[in-house]
């Protein structure tokens, strides 16, 4: 038995059940063993929505002394996280041109993400694409700058233009504001 007595299966779990299910007896159609899938008409539960968890203000502390100590280069997109809410495509989608040092605030123009290729162009099960952000409530979102997170993003930008003449590239404000340390986007 799947289910405890008194419990019921979650509408995911009853989903994934009828994905596999339907699937199944499509190709018993194809095969001949029936004449009609007996599913088509079965109506499925709404999956219900989880409320999100945030970090409580100790873990948030407790998150950004770590960052602080740490010389990882995805720290900065932490911080960035942390202080403005964004979603983690949206960060790591920040382009120096996003950010308005004098007015201290950024705008959320696009994002990373890495999606399923379902066309195959990469050969790969997955691909990153750079483009529009989630939805259209947050697309060309202005989110104001706290100062200790302006200071941190303005010497950071001072160690990325270093960085780049030290290795021989051009830094630009179409580059993104979080990089690996080869210079290149993170993925997410």
């Amino acid at each position: 038995s799947l289910v405890k007595e008194g419990e019921s299966l979650s509408a995911k779990t009853i989903c994934n059940m009828y994905n596999c299910l339907h699937a199944a007896l499509d190709q018993a159609v194809v095969n001949g063993y029936v004449l009609k899938n007996p599913i088509l008409g079965v109506k499925l539960p709404r999956k219900e929505k989880r409320e999100m968890r945030v970090l409580s203000v100790s873990e948030q502390r407790k998150l950004m002394l770590t960052v602080q100590n740490s010389h990882d280069p995805s720290a900065l997109g932490i911080d960035i996280a942390l202080y403005t809410g964004m979603r983690l495509g949206e960060v790591l989608g920040l382009q120096w041109r996003d950010i308005d040092f004098k007015s201290r605030c950024l705008t959320v123009h696009r994002a990373i993400n890495r999606i399923k290729d379902i066309d195959g162009e990469t050969g790969n099960r997955t691909k990153i694409v750079i483009g529009d952000t989630k939805t259209i409530n947050s697309f060309n979102r202005l989110i104001p700058m706290m100062r200790p997170l302006q200071t941190e993003l303005e010497k950071h930008l001072e160690q990325q233009k270093a960085f780049f003449q030290e290795h021989g590239g051009t830094w630009s404000e179409d580059g993104f504001v979080v990089i690996n340390g080869a210079g290149h986007f993170f993925e997410p």
